[in-house]
């Protein structure tokens, strides 16, 4: 007989939604980048909120971009 393992979903911690313009306004706190760097990285995006670990994520993605 076979047995599924159960794996443990990590918990969905229920953080914050902020706007972009939050985001921008105080991106050196939160973030440790200037905003033009969060305005190039959100570039071309319809959303307008994110959680912070989403924002750090797009951030990071952005500055690993090589440059043509």
């Amino acid at each position: 007989m076979l047995f599924k393992k159960r794996i443990a979903q990590p918990k969905e911690t229920s953080s914050p939604l902020y706007s972009l313009q939050e985001m921008l306004e105080n991106a050196e706190a939160i973030l440790g980048v200037k905003p033009e760097v969060l305005v190039g990285a959100t570039a071309n995006m319809e959303q307008d909120a994110f959680h912070i670990k989403e924002a750090e994520e797009l951030v990071q993605q952005f500055l690993r971009k090589k440059v043509l």
